[in-house]
Parts: structure tokens; C-alpha cells; sequence
């Protein structure tokens, strides 16, 4: 599937390339001289309907699309970001929900049916590179810009991550750049890795007692511990998320 690029006048006019080395889209005027098609540069399937992905582009902006359709996209968020979106990430828990990260700094909330986000969260001066929902608590997710992991819970806060713990070391790892790139929770161990530019991974373990949760890791030679305060939900289901988002966001679920 070709998309054509849509300009947004609401994109800065000067943001600088990054660590990515993609070209500034920032002035759409020039962009759309330069190619009339946007770049994907990530994409995410849907887990509870795998004919239905979301693309994010260099451009800034994110796309439903169908497997079942190759000429057109299922919607458009026009807006969604300044800079381009370098991740993408279905919730495994609720059907509505995603992620997107991007070079402007920010991570947001979506419902797929809305064309505004439903939070936005901010905590860094560098790109995200990459998010990761837990497989278990439907508010909690992790990500990853250049030099730091932060895990937030926007159940308890969207101001502040409940984690942020600095990674990137240079001095001691003996490497001129060694960004942190992409984050994953495992899905049947209670792990967390982090990948990095130079190709190395860090893995950490979650304790199985999350009221007082901590992350433990072998990094750089050294027993890295990160209190989480989370709790743990029980019975977790379609109508607890629901419920639950009702009452997190009241003005989205007021119709």
C-alpha cells in the first residue's frame, strides 16, 4: 500500500534529524516536494482482529489500515504527533487501545474511534524509540528514549513515569553511542529486555509480588533495582478495562 502524504499545518518548522537519521518532515510544504508518499516506519497488528494494523509515519501521522483493503486506509490521525512516529503498539488487553512514540518527545493514549488522544505523556527531551505494553496490567507500559527506561501506569499518574531509571553509559560500556532503542515484557517470564543500538540486550527480572515490585539486572557489571509500586488486578477482563477507562477518562466515555 502506497499513502500519500497529507500536510499538517500544525508541524514545527525547524526539528532537527535524529539519532535515526531519517529526513526532517517538519515543513510539510518542502515534504511534499520531496515525495508525495509518506515513509512507515513502524506497524502494529491488532490482536484481536488481525486484519486490522496501524502504520506510523515519518510525517507524523498514524493510519488504520485492512489487510482486506490495499487502496485506501481505514482512518487517519492527522495530528498525532510533530515529529515521526518511531513505534506503534496495540494494547494486548483492550481491542481499543494503543500507543504511539515519536521523535517530538511524547508518548499518547488512543482509542481507535477517536481522532484525539486520550492522554499524552512526556518526560524526556530526546526521541522515544520504543514502547511495550505489560501483558497483564492493562495501565502500565514502558518505554525508551535515547538514555532512559520509564514505566508508567496512567491509572495512578500521566504527569510522571512510577519508573525512570537511566541505562546509557558510555564511559563504562566503552562505546561512543549506545542508545537504547526497543523495549519488550516477556510474555511467559517475568522479564523485561531492553535493546540497544550496538546490538547488546539487557534483561531484567520482575519480582512475581507486584504490590512492591522491582526490576533486577545485570548491567554493566553492576545489580540494577527499580521499585515499580504497581498492583496486581485480579480477573481481569473486556468489562473490567472498560469500566476502568470510564472512570479514568470520563469526558471520552461521557456519550
Amino acid at each position: 500500500m502506497k499513502i500519500k502524504r497529507i500536510p499538517s499545518c500544525k508541524q514545527p518548522k525547524n526539528v532537527a534529524s535524529d539519532s535515526h537519521n531519517h529526513t526532517s518532515t517538519a515543513n510539510p510544504a518542502i515534504a511534499s516536494f520531496t515525495s508525495k508518499y509518506v515513509g512507515a516506519l513502524c506497524f502494529d497488528f491488532n490482536p484481536f482482529d488481525r486484519d486490522v494494523y496501524l502504520i506510523g509515519t515519518d510525517a507524523g501521522q498514524v493510519h488504520k489500515c485492512s489487510c482486506t483493503y490495499n487502496d485506501h486506509v481505514l482512518q487517519t490521525y492527522s495530528n498525532a504527533h510533530k515529529g515521526p512516529v518511531y513505534d506503534v503498539r496495540w494494547s494486548p488487553l483492550h481491542q481499543e487501545l494503543f500507543l504511539t512514540g515519536s521523535a517530538d518527545w511524547t508518548v499518547k493514549l488512543w482509542l481507535q474511534n477517536h481522532v484525539v488522544p486520550l492522554a499524552s505523556f512526556t518526560s524526556s527531551s530526546t526521541p522515544i524509540h520504543g514502547l511495550a505494553w505489560h501483558p497483564t496490567l492493562f495501565s502500565v507500559f514502558c518505554c525508551v528514549d535515547d538514555d532512559f527506561l520509564m514505566i508508567w501506569d496512567f491509572s495512578k499518574q500521566s504527569l510522571d513515569p512510577i519508573v525512570k531509571q537511566f541505562l546509557n553509559s558510555k564511559s563504562v560500556l566503552g562505546h561512543v553511542s549506545n542508545k537504547l532503542t526497543c523495549v519488550i515484557f516477556a510474555l511467559n517470564a517475568d522479564c523485561l529486555i531492553v535493546g540497544r543500538e550496538g546490538g547488546q540486550l539487557n534483561v531484567f527480572k520482575i519480582n512475581s509480588t507486584l504490590s512492591e515490585d522491582a526490576l533486577s539486572g545485570d548491567y554493566a557489571g553492576e545489580n540494577t533495582y527499580i521499585e515499580m509500586n504497581v498492583e496486581k488486578k485480579m480477573q481481569l477482563d473486556k468489562n473490567f478495562v472498560k469500566e476502568a477507562l470510564k472512570t479514568l477518562f470520563p469526558l471520552t466515555f461521557c456519550n
